[in-house]
């Protein structure tokens, strides 16, 4: 069985419908075992939700920097 965090890693995936069936099938097995994850991903769609509508004028400019900056640290992970 995947690793909480091996599922967490395929999140953005899972969203975008774009898990090759193998991997679908083993995210499913791990949701159906895992309240905590299922949570995470819970929040993750609210999250995105809530979020899309805005505007990048919407955003501050310091949070924009800080948010752009995670988002290459978390692209430089998934590369490595």
């Amino acid at each position: 069985m995947r690793s909480c965090t091996e599922i967490v890693d395929l999140l953005s995936d899972y969203l975008d419908e774009g898990l090759p069936p193998g991997e679908q099938e083993a995210f499913d097995r791990h949701m159906a075992a895992c309240p905590p994850c299922v949570e995470f991903l819970d929040s993750l769609r609210a999250t995105q939700r809530a979020t899309r509508g805005l505007r990048c004028d919407d955003i501050p400019k310091d949070v924009q920097k800080s948010l752009r900056a995670f988002l290459e640290r978390a692209a430089r992970r998934r590369r490595r």
